[in-house]
């Protein structure tokens, strides 16, 4: 099979994991290295402390492009409008996420939502090994029948 990102090398069959959602992708070994290279950035972008302004620094009057809040909508509820918020007010989240928690960074349990999914994820790649099987490609078997039996040991 073909690399999905560049199409031009063949892939290997992996599993992805990002934001507590699993896909499974064939990539090539160049296009695994440079998502990696820029996960990791995006990591330790995430993990940067945020800088702090001085108090006597202008307050920042941001709008977001695609629902129309304010800043001072989003000081007085503590809510965004639409998924673009988190990008336009990122400035603004960075002063205000480390007095709210130690860290930008999730560690702990996953919610039982994500647990579960776990088992739709397993039904799914069990079809995909099946559905190659009855096609006669055992090379694309392999690759699903090695990621099943991953998740069998997370489980």
């Amino acid at each position: 099979m073909l690399c999905e990102i560049c199409g031009k090398r063949p892939g290997d069959i992996k599993l992805v994991i990002r934001d507590h959602i699993k896909k499974t992708v064939c990539v090539c070994r160049e296009c695994e290295a440079r998502s990696l290279a820029e996960e990791r950035a995006r990591l330790a972008r995430a993990k940067r402390p945020a800088a702090v302004r001085p108090p006597d620094a202008p307050k920042l009057r941001l709008t977001c492009p695609h629902c129309g809040t304010t800043t001072e909508e989003f000081e007085e509820t503590k809510l965004f409008g639409c998924e673009y918020c988190y990008e336009t007010f990122e400035p603004i989240l960075a002063e205000i996420v480390p007095r709210c928690q130690p860290s930008a960074v999730h560690v702990g349990k996953a919610p039982a939502y994500t647990r579960a999914a776990r088992g739709s994820e397993y039904e799914y790649l069990r079809a995909q090994l099946n559905r190659a099987v009855k096609e006669e490609r055992y090379s694309d078997a392999a690759a699903f029948k090695k990621l099943l039996d991953g998740l069998k040991g997370g489980r």
